[in-house]
């Protein structure tokens, strides 16, 4: 890979489209989380092309507090994932339905 190479948006897409995710409790709502914890020089060169393009898709870069590694998170609105499912699937899912009962009580 050559040192001014630029990541595609597409690229980053797939790579985050393969790792599992874990929900997050954030002060604006439940997110989906998923984090990509070693940063190609490849993307550095897309951050800083186009850096509030991808802020824009939920993307943000993050020093992690313990290791002190740069990572590249992708926070997601459950509310987004559920209506993606729920469009594909032409149902709500299950577990859904009980975080939302649980929030509202």
């Amino acid at each position: 890979m050559y040192e001014n190479e630029i990541m595609s948006i597409e690229e980053l897409e797939e790579r985050f489209r393969k790792l599992s995710s874990k929900k997050v409790h954030t002060s604006n709502g439940l997110k989906d989380l998923k984090i990509i914890h070693e940063i190609p020089q490849s993307f550095w060169n897309l951050w800083n092309y186009k850096k509030e393009l991808l802020k824009s898709m939920n993307f943000s870069v993050d020093k992690n507090k313990k290791t002190g590694i740069f990572e590249i998170c992708q926070w997601n609105p459950i509310d987004e994932i559920v209506k993606q499912y729920t469009v594909d699937n032409g149902n709500v899912p299950l577990d859904w339905i009980e975080y939302r009962r649980k929030r509202v009580v």
